[in-house]
């Protein structure tokens, strides 16, 4: 299965949200620090999730915690390198995708 943006996107929700041990919406500009939905302790194994998706390693010294403050953040800054997935065709009311 190749990783694609909106699959990594959801495997640092699901990653999050199990963190937290409780279910909430994490909307793309949701600050994740502040909200404390990152914290100083899940910081480094959230970063090495980045990696890990993305396959690119973060290098500390050019990192910037701005760059994860926010899913559309992190969106632009690293899960950018991976293929985003095609939208499906639009369906004609037949149930049949228009090609």
């Amino acid at each position: 299965m190749k990783m694609t943006q909106q699959k990594a996107e959801q495997s640092l929700v699901s990653f999050l949200l199990e963190k937290l041990g409780r279910t909430m919406a994490i909307e793309p500009d949701l600050d994740l620090i502040d909200s404390r939905v990152i914290t100083s302790m899940g910081f480094m194994n959230f970063i090495l999730l980045v990696e890990e998706l993305t396959g690119i390693p973060i290098a500390m010294e050019e990192m910037n915690v701005d760059d994860f403050r926010t899913l559309r953040a992190i969106r632009a800054r690293f899960l950018s390198v991976l293929p985003s997935e095609p939208e499906a065709p639009p369906v004609h009311e037949s149930g049949v995708a228009n090609v």
